[in-house]
């Protein structure tokens, strides 16, 4: 190999030389570009996650503000579009992803979100029912859901016993642990 090169002349040598440079920048050039790319394409999933949370946080203070406002019918609009608007945009970003786990996770996202619309429907419902015998001296004028059964005094005991049993159950072994480590 040495006869080779030693056979070359300089302006060869240069030349090859030179051509050796360019051909690794070159390379470099292209590995940089298509991780670039990769680089970009990751922001802006982030980018669209990160809206798709900032969506969720408006959704959950305009969910709050129906819940202070005690079912005030146009906070649950503004609910209602908050949701319409968070299921657009995840619908719209379902679609960019293409890895099959991150799909999933979408596709079990998309199920909480139907859910979350029958579970905030029926709590709409059941506020706008409770409201009117709540407001109403002659409960007979309130046309009730037939969805929503206003419990009887006794289911309404009992269910509020077995309520506070549950708790119970789940907080006193909590505190007995608790008082077993702090003492």
């Amino acid at each position: 190999m040495n006869t080779w090169f030693a056979n070359l002349s300089v302006t060869r040598k240069l030349a090859l030389g030179f051509g050796l440079v360019l051909a690794l920048t070159l390379i470099l050039a292209s590995v940089a570009w298509t991780s670039m790319g990769g680089l970009i394409q990751r922001s802006n999933w982030t980018a669209d996650i990160n809206h798709l949370s900032n969506l969720l946080t408006e959704l959950r203070v305009d969910r709050l503000r129906y819940m202070l406002d005690n079912g005030d019918e146009k906070m649950a609009e503004v609910v209602q579009k908050s949701l319409a608007s968070y299921s657009n945009a995840h619908a719209d970003v379902r679609s960019r992803f293409r890895s099959e786990e991150n799909v999933r996770l979408l596709a079990q996202q998309a199920e909480q979100i139907e859910l979350y619309k029958q579970s905030f429907n029926r709590v709409s419902a059941a506020r706008k029912t409770f409201g009117c015998w709540r407001n109403r001296p002659s409960r007979s004028n309130c046309t009730s859901n037939p969805s929503i059964a206003w419990p009887r005094p006794i289911a309404r005991h009992a269910l509020l016993a077995n309520r506070w049993a549950a708790w119970r159950s789940r907080l006193l072994p909590n505190l007995r642990t608790c008082t077993r480590r702090c003492s």
